[in-house]
């Protein structure tokens, strides 16, 4: 009788680490496929922000070509660090060959553009600040303002996905990038469960 008890015993214990064993192997594949999702994560966001860096580089580059200035892309290619910080007030800034260049405030830019926009032998309607004060508090004619709903691209890739498309074709219609739909729709899938 002692024998069928300590093979039973041993039989159970055999058991116990099998399932032991069983359990470990299924905590290891759960950590990895964490880890394996957290690496997909991770190469999702840098692949975003490389998408989102070469837009920005076409955008300086497309800004830099219409409006015909060189220092744009001057000051996009230098390092953060180097880069001077710019107040309303501060009139100049030294230029590469140690002289100071005049850069116009934004107040400038305004009047000059309102004086190319007027002919100089004809008044406006509206009346001249008579000094700086007022010209700060100058708001422009509304008189055309229409209110629209626009979709937030989360929501229209959510509809787009329960139509049935793929994320290639929703980067498609919603003009953006694969990665951006694939991590949008990610996220918004975690966000429910």
């Amino acid at each position: 009788m002692t024998a069928i008890w300590m093979t039973l015993n041993f039989l159970l214990i055999v058991l116990a680490f099998y399932l032991i064993l069983q359990l470990f192997q299924r905590v290891r594949l759960q950590q990895s496929e964490a880890k394996q999702e957290t690496g997909e994560l991770e190469k999702l966001f840098a692949a975003y922000l490389e998408d989102l860096q070469k837009e920005n580089d076409r955008f300086i580059q497309a800004l830099s070509e219409a409006t015909g200035d060189k220092q744009v892309s001057r000051r996009r290619t230098a390092p953060r660090a180097s880069r001077p910080v710019r107040s309303e007030t501060a009139a100049s800034a030294p230029s590469e060959s140690g002289k100071a260049e005049k850069v116009p405030s934004f107040r400038q830019i305004l009047k000059d553009e309102t004086a190319q926009q007027d002919p100089v032998g004809k008044k406006t309607t509206r009346s001249q600040p008579a000094d700086d004060h007022a010209a700060d508090n100058w708001v422009p004619p509304v008189d055309e303002i229409q209110d629209q709903l626009e979709e937030s691209l989360p929501l229209q890739a959510l509809k787009l996905k329960k139509k049935g498309y793929t994320a290639t074709q929703i980067a498609k219609e919603l003009k953006t990038g694969k990665e951006e739909i694939e991590l949008l729709l990610k996220f918004q899938g975690k966000k429910k469960l």
